[in-house]
């Protein structure tokens, strides 16, 4: 009896070894992953600060105290171009902090997810199914598609007014056919929001192809976003 009770003890012991090397396994990738986002942040900060930008505590502190306030005392209509729509919770934060008539809001999006993985996400993260957000607002106009081809449909002769251009499609290679596009549209006064700037694509974009010119002061940052003016 004794020895078939220690051979049990010794058979749930090897099995809680195995059971917790198993869950280290697993944690592993996952602390990778929380490892190399919080050096991303960490470098975006010191980013921000050798450019002398103010860093708020989350985005919406950015959009409510940076954002909002450049708009509110604009002259003219107002237009908003959002880059990767998704799920429409930003979109309906900004419909809602932006209470003007005469507003024109345009979201584009593919709508089924991301095309391509992007740090720890599959390609089809943020899929919305192909459907447009549930938003009854007829301030707004979805282009779904490329957005490459979709933002070609815009007549900026429509658009003549203050503007925001929101940059939210996380990989490179959409954001940069995106900026190919409106660099020879936008204007003085202009404002442009990168939601993951502390990434690497975003920030490739933002340093080589904006920051450089010199065109462009930035406003603000949060931990992972950041604004800029047109100048």
């Amino acid at each position: 009896m004794a020895r078939h009770k220690k051979s049990g003890n010794s058979g749930e012991v090897i099995e809680r070894v195995a059971f917790f090397v198993a869950m280290i396994f697993n944690l592993v990738p996952r602390v990778a992953q929380t490892v190399d986002t919080i050096g991303s942040v960490v470098g975006f900060r010191r980013w921000c600060k050798s450019m002398g930008s103010s860093i708020y505590l989350t985005r919406v502190k950015l959009w409510q105290q940076v954002v909002i306030p450049r708009l509110a005392n604009a002259n003219s209509s107002i237009s908003v171009f959002e880059f990767g729509v998704a799920y429409g919770e930003a979109s309906r934060w900004w419909l809602n902090n932006l209470p003007y008539k005469d507003l024109k809001y345009a979201g584009f999006d593919l709508f089924t997810g991301l095309p391509a993985a992007w740090r720890n996400l599959p390609a089809g993260a943020f899929d919305a199914g192909g459907k447009t957000p549930e938003i009854d607002d007829e301030r707004v106009t979805w282009y779904v598609g490329d957005v490459g081809q979709t933002i070609k449909e815009i007549n900026w002769d429509e658009h003549t007014g203050q503007r925001l251009f929101i940059f939210d499609l996380d990989l490179f290679s959409p954001s940069l056919a995106v900026w190919d596009v409106i660099k020879g549209e936008t204007k003085a006064g202009d404002l442009l929001y990168f939601d993951e700037a502390y990434d690497l694509d975003e920030r490739l974009l933002l340093k080589t192809y904006l920051l450089s010119t010199n065109d462009f002061d930035v406003l603000g940052a949060s931990p992972l976003g950041i604004v800029l003016q047109h100048n």
